[in-house]
């Protein structure tokens, strides 16, 4: 049996550098140099700092924030949050999770984490004797089976939620939390401060989500037929699903829990896009076959960017279990008592007026 958890601390949140992400997108350099002397290089997951520190205190939870350094709780953008200091060494971990029930991770973990650090991180809550760890997870359902052909870039994430296995006669219990695709975020994200002089930041510039939208000039790049489907959630319903989760510990302990806010395809995002703008969008065709080539080619001459961009793009696309899992995400919304309030419509309305203005 889960005892209630109450105190909560979240590690990797910046919310005054909201270009810090999973996806390894630095910064403008100015604002990168800051966020990595503050935080560590341990980037966070961006926008979704913002929305999970305010679900969690709107579920009665007491919330702390890990800092590296001295970094002030207003650094944050959290007020009367308190800043927990640590310079991500284990003594220093121990130190900063003591008294803590539950430590959620939002540090990027594909290329700003070695998976020895998050390993550092999970020993750190064994012996504070944490009761509940989420790790950087939030994305694709890392526990089907075929992970390595569509998303093999994800597979320290499984390697983590093994070891967490190895912890959990320690008395430390887990939950691995799958999203899919960030709607409001992924494929509308205003990358506008991103590096200059970069193939792939430029693309970023332009207005490219990671999806293959182009917002600002009406176009896009359609894969395949476009009709391969994928789950995905808005970041204020995984941020919900985060508090959720921990309200329903003893239902959520040990487990892959899959949360959607829609499932959808390529076409039926067009076809929102063009309804919200009024406008025709020029759409462009590629396989993933061809994007996935590409994204080889690119990770051959030392392109790392450009090829995790077109990977995750392949990977949402492919129409496999690691990003496409309705029924599994059904189940979830249900146990956590996630209201089916989003519209599809609405939600490309409010983000092309945040986005277009």
């Amino acid at each position: 049996m889960v005892q209630d958890i109450k105190t909560v601390m979240v590690l990797g949140v910046c919310k005054s550098c909201t270009c810090l992400n999973y996806r390894n997108i630095a910064c403008n350099l100015d604002k990168y140099r800051v966020c990595a002397k503050a935080n560590g290089n341990l980037k966070g997951l961006g926008n979704l700092g913002s929305y999970i520190v305010p679900s969690l205190l709107n579920a009665g939870f007491n919330v702390s924030v890990l800092s590296r350094g001295s970094a002030a709780a207003s650094a944050h953008g959290f007020e009367n949050v308190p800043a927990v200091h640590s310079d991500y060494t284990f003594s220093s971990l121990v130190e900063a999770s003591a008294g803590q029930d539950a430590v959620i991770s939002t540090i990027a973990t594909v290329a700003t984490m070695d998976i020895n650090d998050r390993k550092t991180v999970i020993d750190a809550a064994v012996a504070s004797k944490v009761k509940r760890i989420l790790p950087s997870e939030f994305g694709s359902d890392t526990s089907v089976e075929d992970l390595e052909k569509h998303a093999p870039f994800l597979k320290s994430r499984q390697e983590v939620v093994q070891y967490l296995r190895t912890k959990e006669a320690e008395g430390l219990s887990w939950t691995s939390l799958c999203t899919g695709a960030w709607i409001d975020w992924d494929i509308f994200a205003d990358f506008n401060l991103c590096l200059p002089n970069h193939h792939f930041f430029k693309m970023l510039e332009e207005g490219r989500g990671l999806l293959g939208w182009d917002i600002k000039t009406a176009s896009g790049t359609l894969f395949d037929s476009g009709n391969q489907k994928f789950t995905a959630t808005t970041l204020r319903k995984v941020a919900e699903a985060i508090a959720s989760v921990l309200v329903h510990a003893e239902e959520t302990k040990n487990q892959y829990v899959q949360v959607a806010s829609f499932n959808l395809t390529q076409n039926m995002v067009w076809e929102a896009l063009e309804k919200a703008s009024g406008k025709a969008f020029s759409m462009k065709r590629m396989s993933t076959a061809d994007l996935q080539s590409l994204a080889t080619k690119h990770f051959a001459d030392g392109d790392l960017d450009s090829a995790y961009y077109e990977l995750v793009t392949a990977a949402v696309y492919s129409g496999s279990e690691v990003i496409h899992f309705p029924e599994r995400a059904a189940h979830w919304n249900s146990v956590l008592g996630l209201a089916q309030d989003e519209s599809l419509d609405e939600m490309v309305e409010r983000v092309l007026r945040k986005t277009l203005g």
